[in-house]
């Protein structure tokens, strides 16, 4: 029996519970995975939000180069050679980032029991067997959301994550809520979370279930060129 959140969609019965020691192994798997998405999904970012920049920065750069005298071969190497340096600088501003969250993880999940207040997998019964298909957690907040949002408790939500498969089904919309809700139980008064502008699906749930943002931060780190906006985003509870 599930002592978590039982419900049935489109003939599929599906369950939220909490994590046990054999499940760690393929929930990291999950997780890290998703991680890397949000990951990609922040490069591809990057590129379409500074390609023009990039035109009009590799216009200059040829022009001057050509005023100056250079042979067409050399110019378009140095074009290719500035056009990439500027974007994997940006790129790695943003790995720099979000790297530590993939490498805590990786670490905190070992010992999910201690090192997170509560961690939750959803799951779907299919072909006579129930599989993993999504997960969520509270942790500790960082201490600088706690100086940005003026509370008493509060709690961060982490590793919100649902397969690709099972996204149409209101799977990640039931984690939250369940995750807010059990929150509440657990008598905090505010829930904290950071995601990234990349993620219009993820920024959109949140705000429909009461979420507001407090703070953008943006992972630039050349004036010329667009960063990855992330979103510090907050809910009161009760």
């Amino acid at each position: 029996m599930c002592s978590g959140l039982e419900w049935t969609v489109d003939g599929f019965d599906f369950r939220i519970r909490e994590l046990d020691s054999d499940d760690i192994s393929e929930v990291r798997g999950m997780v890290v995975g998703c991680l890397y998405k949000i990951l990609f999904m922040a490069f591809k970012g990057l590129f379409v939000k500074n390609w023009r920049t990039q035109i009009v920065l590799s216009g200059l750069t040829a022009l001057l180069l050509i005023n100056i005298g250079y042979d067409a071969q050399y110019i378009t190497i140095f074009v290719l050679f500035q056009t990439c340096l500027l974007g994997f600088t940006d790129a790695v501003s943003f790995y720099c980032f979000f790297a530590p969250e993939i490498t805590t993880f990786k670490k905190e999940i070992v010992n999910a029991d201690k090192t997170y207040l509560k961690f939750w997998i959803s799951e779907v019964f299919e072909d006579g067997e129930w599989k993993k298909v999504g997960t969520a957690a509270l942790h500790e907040p960082y201490q600088l959301d706690k100086c940005e949002f003026q509370t008493g408790e509060i709690t961060s939500l982490k590793c919100v994550s649902v397969s690709r498969d099972w996204r149409s089904k209101k799977m990640g919309t039931m984690l939250l809520k369940y995750a807010l809700s059990q929150a509440t139980l657990m008598n905090y008064k505010a829930i904290i979370l950071r995601v990234i502008e990349e993620q219009p699906t993820a920024v959109s749930m949140y705000k429909k279930n009461g979420f507001e943002i407090l703070k953008v931060k943006n992972t630039a780190c050349l004036p010329l060129l667009y960063g990855i906006n992330v979103y510090v985003m907050a809910r009161n509870l009760g």
